[in-house]
């Protein structure tokens, strides 16, 4: 935003090639358009880290059962030694 400041005839330029009559409006759709990618980004990083906790917490249960599975095979052959 800063370079477009400082340069407006980069604005004025690229509003021509697009077919925006003003600078104003071309830096509102490219400012706009760059929302939107970090809006779809931060949408796919979201989705891949909910992903990940579901199956890590599929992947605790089966450990926390695996767990209690253990204590009563432990605790059954205590208590057939005594």
């Amino acid at each position: 935003m800063l370079f477009v400041t400082i340069f407006p005839q980069i604005a004025q330029g690229v509003g021509s090639l697009v077919g925006i009559v003003s600078p104003v409006n071309t830096i509102f759709l490219f400012s706009s358009m760059f929302m939107m990618l970090i809006l779809m980004t931060l949408t796919f990083i979201v989705s891949h880290l909910n992903s990940r906790i579901y199956r890590m917490a599929q992947t605790i249960a089966l450990l926390e059962k695996q767990i209690r599975d253990f204590k009563v095979l432990v605790t059954s052959k205590e208590s057939g030694m005594q």
